[in-house]
């Protein structure tokens, strides 16, 4: 199974934790029940300031340093303001057919949350000593937007947002400027993450209930062997896997509550802990006081080690010998347990860049300084080597037009699909192929608790099952709202279809408002959902979209499960090919990585120059209204004749067909009925016409979602 990330020491807020499901549409609300919320939102921020002295207490009590109590300057929790902050987090949750949007009320307590965050953030890093420069903020102004910093309409579009919304432009900076520093905030705490740790090693083994987990843990206590059982009843294929072995865990890496329990046992002792969806039993292996927290697994260690342990072999399939010249790190100080020939590390990134080298090997991870380095290494008519997703599918093109002007080269297989060689076959083995379209599934944590929803759980408890076994993020807005697929089609199609994609273009949809139930109608239906990248030609423009999406069983797509990745490619040649394996983790990440500082140093070796890569057309984005896809809809609706009539005659009048209508369940105490629409093939903008109309019918309590469909 994935390693865990390692977490930071600081505890994440309880609002970060319980803000996990978000994504969706704007529910539309009267002004009067704004006021109204924003009023009684004023109450319990009151309530929550007045609570601070306990907050501080419970900060300092888990050593988060320099927390200190904070005074809100009480003139930034006006209605207006509030009003805003409540319709954008209930736009952010779903909209009318998410739980806070039928019960708007549960969202007061989220939002005053938020303010209160946003105010210590900004205190918390000014005393941390960290800033945000002015295009930083611009930049998080802009995402939030939806518009490029360097947009033409910037400054027009964001006084407009600030006269529409009647935030001050104060206090929107603020907003934005919170954004940017907490990120700083978290990698500046994940630097400074000890190198040792107590740690545990343990095993696992994954059960649908209690009494199961209860006869499994007797049975290994009288004898059994832990491997076999896990192989032949674990439900998780992670946990069947080398005898359900979890590897080792630093302490903060696991929930608090299942560490807890492991940490209390002994070598050889075993312990049950049940989740909301699944039932587990664990075995402590070996427990360690002070064991190095493994660096030799991430990336950057892992290529560095490997570029010493295995230079011999390296060598001779690159056909001349590779020495590291320099590692640049945040802190020389700090114990590894990688050890490095003398000389070798340094904190300053001028030594590193001025160093006599022809490959540079980029791993740091986010957009700066990142993309600089970068820059300043192929200016100098380096190759350079990257696993930078965020890099190359914000500033791809202008990289690569800067590599070929100065005689440098830059290799970024490692940046999609982890260990999946997907970026050479595209730049190379199909490059004759005119690429009609590409469909993938490009996020191994979306694609886990997609797997486990299949079964029946709840969005919630997916995710929270993602989180324990170390497959999603504490903060996992990134994954489950698309943004990481988006970037990553950005770079896929760029490569596909010659042209130059911004991941600002790419439309976007999250996982979070897809419930069991989907699932359930999908699976009698002959359907998978996968949250797909899709990236089509259309006449001369393209298609470029993430969003969940019904795959026919029968397809291959359909029955990539867990949290493997896979690239469907249609070219007029080659056909149809796919490509699966192991999307994310350090040692698929380093492999990507060390096969292109092969290439890298062969071409060095024979001699040749790097071969330039053109876009060789501006293709536009065909907006999604245009789209034309079949869709599935499901709606609530009043229990009683003459119902499907208004409906059929809302879509009727927007020019959309319908394949068929089942009736699937029905609520006789509510009198409700909820029935499923198939469509057949129909524009975006048609359908979405129908189910405003939909929605205005008194017969109809809510459309609970609608997917498209993708034979």
């Amino acid at each position: 199974m994935p390693k865990r990330r390692r977490r930071s020491r600081v505890p994440t807020p309880a609002w970060e934790r319980e803000r996990g499901a978000i994504g969706g549409q704007l529910l539309s609300r009267s002004p009067q029940f704004y006021a109204t919320a924003g009023v009684i939102a004023l109450v319990i921020a009151a309530l929550i300031i007045v609570g601070f002295g306990v907050g501080k207490k419970w900060l300092d009590d888990r050593n988060r340093p320099g927390s200190t109590a904070v005074q809100v300057d009480e003139t930034k929790y006006t209605v207006s303001y509030y009003t805003e902050r409540l319709r954008r987090f209930i736009q952010q949750v779903g909209g009318a057919s998410s739980q806070i949007g039928q019960n708007p009320q549960f969202a007061l307590g989220p939002v005053s949350d938020e303010l209160i965050e946003e105010a210590i953030v900004l205190r918390f890093a000014e005393e941390q000593g960290q800033t945000a420069t002015d295009d930083e903020v611009k930049a998080q102004i802009a995402t939030l937007l939806s518009i490029k910093p360097d947009a033409a309409d910037f400054d027009s579009r964001f006084q407009d947002e600030l006269q529409r919304t009647k935030i001050s432009e104060s206090q929107y900076r603020d907003m934005a400027k919170a954004a940017a520093l907490k990120k700083k905030l978290h990698d500046k705490f994940t630097a400074e993450i000890p190198a040792v740790a107590e740690s545990i090693h343990y095993r696992q083994i994954v059960v649908a209930d209690q009494s199961t987990a209860d006869a499994i843990k007797k049975q290994i206590e009288g004898g059994a062997d832990f491997a076999q059982i896990a192989a032949e009843k674990s439900t998780a294929s992670g946990a069947k896997d080398n005898g359900g072995d979890a590897g080792w865990a630093p302490r903060g890496s696991l929930d608090q509550t299942v560490e807890d329990k492991l940490f209390a046992l002994q070598p050889g002792q075993l312990t049950t802990y049940a989740s909301q969806s699944n039932f587990y039993v664990y075995q402590v292996v070996e427990k360690q006081a002070d064991r190095p927290v493994e660096d030799s697994q991430k990336s950057g260690a892992g290529v560095a080690g490997a570029l010493t342990e295995k230079a011999h072999s390296l060598a001779e399939r690159a056909g001349i010998r590779l020495a590291l010249r320099r590692v640049l790190v945040r802190d020389l100080q700090r114990p590894r347990p990688l050890t490095l020939l003398e000389g070798l590390l340094t904190d300053d990134p001028e030594e590193a860049l001025a160093t006599d080298c022809d490959i540079v090997v980029e791993v740091l991870g986010g957009e700066h300084p990142a993309t600089e380095y970068i820059e300043k290494s192929l200016a100098s008519g380096r190759r350079v080597v990257t696993a930078n997703k965020e890099v190359m599918a914000k500033h791809g093109a202008r990289l690569l037009s800067l590599a070929t002007e100065r005689g440098g080269e830059i290799f970024y297989e490692a940046s999609v699909g982890g260990g999946i060689p997907i970026i050479s076959p595209l730049r190379r083995d199909l490059s004759a192929n005119e690429i009609g379209s590409l469909r993938a599934i490009i996020n191994g944590t979306t694609n886990y608790i997609l797997t486990v929803m299949s079964g029946g759980v709840d969005f919630a408890s997916a995710l929270r099952e993602a989180q324990q076994l170390g497959y999603a993020e504490p903060q996992p807005a990134n994954d489950i709202e698309g943004h990481d697929a988006a970037y990553k089609l950005a770079i896929l199609a760029s490569l596909a279809f010659h042209t130059d994609l911004h991941p600002d273009e790419v439309y976007r949809e999250g996982i979070t408002r897809l419930t069991p139930r989907d699932f359930r109608y999908a699976a009698e239906l002959g359907y998978a959902i996968k949250l797909l990248a899709i990236g089509r030609r259309v006449g001369n423009a393209i298609e470029a979209r993430v969003n969940p999406a019904l795959v026919p069983d029968g397809e291959l797509l359909a029955k990539v499960d867990g949290v493997l990745n896979a690239v469907q490619v249609e070219g007029d040649l080659a056909g149809r090919v796919l490509f699966q394996g192991a999307g994310a983790g350090a040692l698929p990440t380093s492999s990507a990585i060390l096969g292109d500082v092969l290439d890298a140093a062969g071409s060095i070796a024979r001699g040749g120059r790097p071969s330039p890569w053109r876009y060789t057309s501006l293709m536009p984005v065909k907006p999604m209204s245009e789209l034309v896809s079949r869709y599935y809809i499901r709606v609530e609706v009043a229990d009683r004749p003459g119902v499907l009539a208004g409906i059929g005659k809302a879509f009727g009048d927007n020019g959309v067909s319908i394949a068929s209508v089942i009736q699937k369940e029905t609520d006789e105490e509510a009198q409700t009925a909820e029935i499923v629409i198939m469509t057949h093939a129909a524009r975006e903008a048609s359908v979405q016409a129908s189910i405003q109309q939909v929605e205005s019918l008194d017969v109809v309590r809510q459309v609970g979602n609608f997917l498209r469909v993708e034979d």
